[in-house]
């Protein structure tokens, strides 16, 4: 399945990648699906945006009395297509963190334990990109 998720990303843009809703939503469920076992819940919102000091980020309601949700903020323009998945596979990572084993959604051990899955499908985990940081 890891392969076949790098074939498709490979194959699916070259050079500077601006991304749309759309792609936002279906890289979603294509990560998901792929890397997460549709565990993730979609974002509340998806959010394509200048942002100073970062490339992307999750926000979310930490409050235990209210309702839960999550929103996704990812830079309007990528250098290229793979940056943007990594990015947005960095920020499903916490997602899973919020929903699925209730963790703080930190950088911590549980973050990482999400590296090898992604090498083998060729997706980097990291904390920045370019030298500067994901959120």
């Amino acid at each position: 399945m890891a392969k076949k998720l790098k074939k498709l990303i490979d194959a699916y843009h070259s050079g500077p990648y601006r991304p749309k809703y759309v792609d936002l939503n279906l890289w979603f469920d294509i990560l998901n699906n792929m890397l997460f076992q549709n565990r993730v819940p979609p974002f509340r919102y998806y959010n394509i945006q200048r942002m100073k000091d970062c490339v992307g980020c999750v926000v979310y309601e930490d409050k235990p009395k209210k309702d839960k949700w999550m929103d996704l903020y990812i830079l309007p323009k990528f250098k290229d297509f793979n940056t943007f998945i990594e990015v947005l596979a960095h920020e499903m990572v916490h997602a899973y963190q919020y929903w699925i084993t209730k963790d703080s959604c930190n950088h911590n051990e549980n973050f990482y334990k999400w590296r090898q899955k992604f090498r083998s499908a060729g997706i980097k985990l990291s904390l920045t990109v370019d030298n500067v940081e994901i959120k």
